[in-house]
């Protein structure tokens, strides 16, 4: 697979991650429960973060994979 490709796959995999905590918040009328993503007024460390977790996770699902083979 391509790095673009992969790069792809694993920063939608973060802002998946992302989306799902945001709709879990309590009030969902916050700015937080409205935040985009990759939105400009928080540090870009605080977005990849999102995407080095989906690239762990990813990571696992893929060893978990080829030991099942």
């Amino acid at each position: 697979m391509s790095k673009w490709l992969s790069d792809r796959i694993v920063e939608e995999a973060g802002r998946r991650i992302y989306e799902s905590q945001q709709s879990r918040l309590s009030d969902q009328t916050t700015f937080a429960a409205r935040r985009a993503w990759r939105s400009d007024d928080v540090p870009e460390k605080f977005w990849d973060s999102y995407v080095e977790d989906a690239r762990a996770a990813l990571s696992l699902t893929s060893m978990s994979n080829d030991h099942q083979q």
